[in-house]
């Protein structure tokens, strides 16, 4: 899903993404006037030694979207029964 986006990508407030390795989100409320640009994604680096990654739920289907490490990830992954 996040191939296809990009800092310039139109969005609704609340979504978030991973972009080019960095968290994206669009805020909404009384923030947004710090962190919203036009409909556009706000992109925030992730921390070092992390990226901007998409982790299954544990307690329900779906996903979290969070600055994670790779290895972290491939374990969350693994512990699903995913393969590919």
């Amino acid at each position: 899903k996040f191939t296809s986006l990009s800092a310039n990508s139109a969005c609704k407030d609340g979504d978030l993404a991973c972009i080019n390795g960095k968290f994206a989100q669009i805020c909404w409320g009384f923030l947004s006037h710090f962190c919203c640009s036009g409909g556009k994604f706000l992109l925030t680096s992730c921390a070092v030694g992390t990226i901007c990654i998409a982790l299954p739920l544990v307690n329900k289907p779906g996903t979290s979207i969070t600055c994670d490490t790779a290895a972290d990830r491939d374990a969350r992954i693994a512990a699903t029964g995913a393969t590919g």
